[in-house]
């Protein structure tokens, strides 16, 4: 063998190698918007679901509405904690930014493609998740923070009654506790409780 045949042989076992043990990160680009993209991908993210749409927001939104490839659902393989063991957790709205970085999976918490927190949020969602469930910061933290509140598809959460934004202040008291669970669900942001 000539050694410019022997250079490029060991060349081509290092670029196979490096392509080999890449796992396919050689070649992937990441998950992000496309920042040139003809519109917003935040606030068009209504049309991630709709079919109609799906090639256009996987070319341009694929962050936005999950679409990603790597968005694979799986608990942290590096995780500090036991996911299985601590599944108690996973409802519980103060745990939820921790279980869903480390526990997507056992928890059922990964992105739907729709659900997260807004990226553009004037709040820190992670900081102020102690107000995911006061009333008066409801429609905020739905708004800005529904992925760390857990917030994701309560739309189908309702008052059964009139008038429980005019009895908001006694949502957590514990004479009228019972009738503003049954009643004033939407209102009281009881649809967190998760049938508690």
């Amino acid at each position: 063998m000539s050694p410019s045949f022997k250079t490029f042989l060991a060349f081509f076992i290092v670029i196979f190698a490096c392509v080999h043990f890449s796992n396919g990160a050689i070649g992937t680009k990441p998950c992000r918007d496309d920042p040139v993209a003809p519109f917003n991908c935040t606030a068009s993210r209504r049309y991630c679901k709709d079919p109609s749409w799906n090639s256009v927001m996987s070319q341009y939104c694929s962050a936005t509405c999950g679409l990603c490839p790597s968005n694979a659902c799986r608990d942290d393989p590096l995780s500090p904690i036991n996911c299985t063991a601590s599944s108690r957790y996973c409802k519980d709205p103060s745990w939820n930014s921790v279980m869903s970085q480390y526990c997507s999976a056992t928890c059922g918490l990964c992105s739907n493609g729709d659900c997260r927190d807004d990226p553009l949020s004037p709040i820190n969602c992670t900081a102020s998740n102690r107000y995911c469930k006061d009333p008066n910061w409801k429609d905020v933290m739905e708004k800005y923070c529904s992925g760390t509140c857990g917030m994701c598809g309560i739309s189908n959460c309702n008052d059964l009654i009139t008038g429980c934004q005019d009895m908001i202040a006694v949502c957590n008291n514990i004479n009228f506790n019972s009738y503003m669970r049954t009643n004033c669900q939407k209102t009281c942001n009881f649809c967190l409780d998760f049938g508690k």
